[in-house]
């Protein structure tokens, strides 16, 4: 895990932050080059005082029945049902796009609360991306394919957030369950594992935006446009915040906890920040690290990356306990889902603990461990 972490933080946050980095903004470059090498700290610091061993074996750490996912799934098309009859109404139709769209153009303009069931449905869609690596069913590949229904489901609106979620946290449990397999990769293969996942984030956010922009004269420029802005505009919307900011460390967790203030009342904008120019187009998206800086400030932010490089190496070559396996997994959510924090969405927060909760009562070791 952690060395695959490591070369992550590499290409998708040192390489492009010193890639948009100008003279203005050489010094804010320069403070999250020094919170990122936190992480390398603590992997340093891990190595001198514990002896490194191989890698941990996590591929029968845990497991779930197929009958489990099977309920999810049964619970979640029967609290989707008329979405999903509405959206196979409009394929036969021809209409699919202009369906998508139209949500789209709801979701933002009325920024209203969809209900609970809906909740609900999205924090099923969330568990079962969760449980999905450690079903051991010979069907695995029929919920594979099951899970891919799931997020065109769910890409019916364009909430590309919710999608790159599930997406990130198959991942991320895919990375804790062979992490003897992507401990002892090659650099190349990496390389290649890392060329298929900016693929696969191109297809989740071209998908939007092609729909958006469908009807529009000069499709294929305005999404090139939006490439930019996409894939670039982001670190030097985070560096540009940091420029004009006084704000560190003043928002005592919210911006990267919203989820927990939402269940006490608090008001969440959609979109959750505002706009902000950058040389590669307008953009909302700063990275997870404003709202850390926001919340936390430069040091303890700093820190927080130390910590995280120092347990992640520890899972990596020390078997985690019940409590671990949850601590790394949130660790990682924060490290890959670099976005925004992914902690502001409740339902996301809601399925990392009830997956959790499941996956504890569907492991006899699990059971074990707390025993």
């Amino acid at each position: 895990m952690y060395k695959f972490i490591s070369i992550f933080l590499l290409f998708f946050y040192i390489l492009p932050i010193t890639l948009v980095t100008t003279n203005e903004l050489i010094f804010e470059s320069f403070q999250v080059l020094i919170i990122l090498i936190g992480f390398f700290l603590g992997g340093y610091i891990f190595d001198n005082a514990n002896k490194r061993k191989d890698p941990v074996d996590y591929s029968s750490y845990l497991n779930v029945k197929s009958s489990l996912l099977l309920l999810i799934l049964i619970c979640y098309f029967a609290i989707r049902f008329e979405y999903i009859e509405e959206i196979i109404t409009n394929i036969f139709n021809g209409s699919y796009t202009e369906f998508a769209l139209n949500n789209a153009i709801e979701r933002y303009e009325s920024n209203t609360d969809k209900g609970l069931m809906h909740k609900i449905g999205t924090i099923l869609f969330f568990t079962y991306a969760l449980l999905l690596s450690w079903v051991n069913a010979k069907s695995r590949i029929l919920f594979y394919f099951i899970f891919l229904v799931f997020i065109f489901i769910e890409s019916s609106d364009l909430a590309r957030a919710g999608v790159l979620l599930a997406v990130t946290g198959f991942f991320i449990e895919t990375l804790f369950k062979n992490n003897v397999f992507f401990t002892r990769l090659k650099m190349s293969q990496y390389l290649a594992i890392s060329f298929l996942f900016v693929i696969l984030l191109g297809i989740i956010f071209f998908y939007s935006a092609y729909i958006r922009v469908a009807n529009e004269e000069d499709v294929a420029e305005i999404l090139l446009s939006k490439l930019s802005v996409y894939f670039a505009a982001m670190y030097e919307a985070l560096l540009l915040w940091m420029s004009a900011t006084s704000e560190y460390g003043s928002d005592y967790g919210f911006n990267t906890y919203a989820s927990i203030f939402k269940i006490f009342g608090t008001q969440v904008n959609q979109g959750f920040y505002l706009f902000i120019n950058t040389t590669y187009g307008e953009t909302n998206i700063y990275l997870n690290l404003r709202g850390l800086l926001s919340d936390f400030g430069f040091t303890i932010t700093a820190l927080l990356f130390m910590v995280s490089g120092f347990f992640i190496k520890n899972a990596t070559y020390y078997k985690v306990s019940v409590i671990g396996y949850l601590f790394v997994r949130v660790l990682l959510f924060h490290l890959l889902f670099l976005l925004i924090s992914p902690f502001v969405f409740f339902t996301l927060l809601a399925a990392v603990v009830f997956s959790w909760i499941l996956l504890i009562f569907s492991s006899r070791k699990f059971m074990a461990s707390i025993l």
